[in-house]
């Protein structure tokens, strides 16, 4: 399973992607409208692909962020239950110490009378 830090390091090295291709996109739109013919179309075909190819880093992003969301979320499950089992440790260690003071409270009153 990747760390926190390796999926956000994936979805910054994505975002890095996404603006690329969003740039090329709009390069070829740019030089569409200044084209004629057949060299027009290549072009919108090209800025289309770059767009496409967007929309897919879009959706692995979102599906990064989701995992990274999900991965936060169980680990924060994680510490609430240790946590939980860590309280209830401590009551009853702690009960047990009170019932030793208790028992040599009792056996000091025995002895002392």
């Amino acid at each position: 399973m990747a760390s926190e830090y390796q999926i956000m390091a994936m979805m910054a090295d994505l975002k890095i992607q996404l603006h690329a291709q969003e740039a090329l996109s709009r390069q070829y739109d740019n030089k569409a409208k200044t084209a004629t013919g057949e060299q027009k179309q290549e072009l919108k075909n090209k800025a289309n692909a770059h767009r496409d190819t967007a929309e897919k880093l879009k959706k692995d992003i979102e599906a990064l962020k989701k995992r990274l969301e999900e991965q936060k979320q169980a680990k924060s499950n994680q510490i609430q239950k240790y946590g939980e089992v860590g309280r209830e440790a401590a009551s009853k260690e702690a009960a047990q110490i009170r019932q030793q003071e208790r028992i040599k409270q009792i056996n000091s009153q025995q002895k002392s009378h």
